[in-house]
């Protein structure tokens, strides 16, 4: 067996885009001076702005960019808020790998009692289980991991460290997929367990990829090593590591024990289980608490530029639609008017009604005297206005009835504007999301003449 120490780095965070910085943007909250806010605060300052953060419009990059703000709230839930909340708390060492790679075994072992199933259970849905030392009860109580996993406590754990099985990240199971991805957000650091037949495998790659984008202390497993083939399989998974950043990734190499049933003997987890007990140390877990707390931290800033970069994108887009529907609205609204004021909506019922009420002996014939004045006394007046009730309900009917074709024929405009190949971006989506109801319009435009 070997061992390679180290830790993964972080990559550079990216500075402010010039001209974009605005009161309620979620980046100015790295920015605000500790004199004013602790660092907690600001870590959950930054985390309500991007909850309430929403990308409406389907632009290109939206889903990456809302894929990306929902792993961000997985990490500033389950890692960062929780950490800074108990610095002292153990430090959570999650369990990670693909599917048969023998995670549940490794800590069994390491325990050395079966506190995880393993095997035939595989891949039913199960709830992750956490192993911590009794006395790191308390530490641990208000993580908010602990709602979503079987808690056991076992004296054969260091203190100062708690053991995470997490579920396989290729399980069959999409539940079981998200929990894993989800637990390893919690972590303080990843022990990565693949086998000699499965290291190549592109997903857990792209896994350790996001780990190191944000900083994450990595340690890997290599298990089930056949002993002839342990140095070609071991120098190319070391040139894996060096082509993804994880050169100083600490390296265990687990050999093939052949087929067997329950706990893997002391001798193969040894190397492992004297390194998690040294990194259990109180210098050393606050060591790897802090390394990882840092590059998380250190991470945010280009994570929040990103989103910061696509809420702009949304507000441009939103920009540019709003103006095009305007440019589409200005000919058939000024058409509209033209026809009402040109006495189109008094044609049909209305013209009808209005000549019966004109007429000869008519309740209206002869309203107004040459002088002027409105002719008839107040009860006369009142069976007019009775009489001209009609005649409004009409005219209110025949006015509703032009304002919905009007808006019918814009409707279609617009959809033409927002669908057509000349569409300004997010177009489309907009249409797809403007509900068809031609008998809301109507009611909209009666309502406005109420």
């Amino acid at each position: 067996m070997s061992v390679q120490p180290g830790t993964a780095s972080a990559p550079p965070a990216r500075g402010p885009v010039p001209g974009r910085h605005t009161a309620d943007d979620p980046r100015s909250v790295l920015a605000r001076p500790l004199a004013a806010t602790s660092l907690l605060d600001a870590v959950k300052d930054l985390r309500r702005d991007v909850a309430v953060t929403q990308f409406p419009l389907a632009l290109d990059g939206t889903e990456a960019a809302t894929a990306s703000r929902d792993r961000l709230i997985d990490q500033l839930d389950e890692h960062l808020v929780p950490r800074l909340t108990e610095l002292s708390a153990p430090a959570v060492v999650v369990v990670a790998g693909s599917t048969g790679a023998g995670k549940s075994t490794l800590v069994n072992s390491l325990v050395g009692a079966e506190v995880s199933s393993a095997g035939v259970l595989r891949p039913t849905t199960r709830r992750p289980v956490l192993v911590h030392h009794p006395l790191d009860a308390e530490l641990l109580s208000h993580h908010p991991v602990l709602e979503s996993v079987e808690v056991v406590a076992d004296e054969h754990v260091p203190r100062g460290i708690a053991l995470l099985d997490a579920p396989d990240l290729d399980s069959v199971l999409e539940s079981n997929r998200e929990s894993a991805h989800r637990l390893l957000e919690a972590a303080d650091l990843w022990l990565f367990v693949t086998t000699a037949a499965r290291y190549g495998d592109a997903l857990p790659w792209r896994v350790l990829e996001g780990a190191v984008e944000r900083g994450a202390s990595i340690a890997m497993v290599l298990n089930r090593v056949p002993s002839d083939s342990l140095p070609t399989v071991r120098g190319d998974l070391l040139s894996r590591l060096r082509a993804h950043r994880l050169e100083g990734s600490p390296l265990f190499v687990v050999p093939d024990m052949g087929p067997h049933e329950g706990l893997l003997a002391p001798a193969a987890v040894a190397p492992i289980h004297r390194w998690l007990t040294m990194l259990a140390g109180p210098d050393r877990a606050r060591t790897v608490i802090g390394r990882t707390l840092r590059g998380s931290l250190a991470s945010l800033r280009e994570w929040v530029e990103e989103l910061a970069e696509a809420v702009q994108g949304q507000a441009d887009a939103a920009a540019a639609l709003g103006k095009a529907i305007d440019d589409a609205l200005e000919t058939p609204a000024q058409a509209a008017a033209d026809a009402i004021r040109a006495g189109g909506v008094a044609d049909g019922p209305v013209r009808a009604r209005w000549a019966e009420l004109s007429a000869d002996g008519g309740p209206l014939h002869d309203v107004v005297s040459s002088s002027g004045k409105v002719r008839g006394s107040a009860r006369t007046g009142r069976a007019r206005a009775l009489a001209v009730a009609p005649l409004s309900a009409d005219l209110t009917r025949s006015t509703a009835a032009a304002l919905a074709d009007a808006g019918a024929r814009t409707e279609v405009s617009l959809r033409a504007v927002l669908t057509s190949k000349d569409a300004p971006a997010g177009g489309a989506s907009l249409a797809a999301a403007w509900p068809r109801d031609g008998a809301a319009s109507r009611r909209t435009a009666a309502a406005e003449l109420a």
